[in-house]
């Protein structure tokens, strides 16, 4: 079989990451506007924490399956579970917590960026890292085949961003109860 360029690999990645870039605020609005507004902090932190532990569980059961079955039922199994996220999206309930607004068109977002001085320094940051750095789960793979060769490698990577992440939610809490602010922690987490 032929094996795809470089080229098509980044450019997949950088497609990944630029969804991946919309879809993430779309996710935490989900999760606030749908849970009562007394417990949408903790319901955000433990919506986290399930993504993490599920990035470090999945990969060593992908690597099991893939052992034992293959390459095709680990993509059915992943096309599956998207089914599942889009069953439960639909089965939320409506308008529990607070609503998430009107929809903002692309240009009343920029406009906001501009007339905002935080936000005129935080977004291009946030920008630049979601999509360059983000992707670097989708680049995995590649990472994995060139120095492991093998899919331990993968999964080893992979458990590792996961881990990364569930180190991440009590390390913001304990620094948030320091008095460190919202805009130096990200400022701190971007230059990281």
């Amino acid at each position: 079989a032929e094996r795809p360029s470089l080229f098509a690999v980044y450019a997949c990645a950088l497609a990944i990451g630029t969804v991946g870039a919309l879809a993430s605020p779309a996710l935490q609005e989900m999760v606030i506007a749908t849970v009562p507004s007394e417990v949408a902090r903790s319901a955000t932190g433990i919506s986290s924490a399930s993504t993490n532990v599920a990035r470090l569980i999945g990969p060593a059961a992908a690597g099991g399956l893939l052992t034992v079955a293959g390459p095709g039922p680990c993509f059915a199994v992943n096309a599956a579970s998207f089914g599942a996220v889009v069953l439960s999206a639909a089965t939320l309930p409506r308008e529990v917590g607070r609503s998430p607004g009107a929809a903002a068109s692309m240009r009343s977002v920029a406009r906001r960026v501009r007339s905002h001085p935080l936000l005129r320094t935080i977004f291009p940051a946030l920008l630049l890292f979601s999509v360059l750095v983000a992707p670097v789960q989708e680049l995995a793979p590649a990472v994995a085949r060139r120095y492991g060769e093998g899919g331990h490698m993968l999964g080893f990577l992979l458990s590792g961003l996961a881990v990364g992440g569930l180190i991440a939610i009590p390390t913001r809490s304990l620094v948030a109860r320091r008095g460190v602010g919202q805009a130096d922690l990200l400022g701190g987490s971007m230059i990281l």
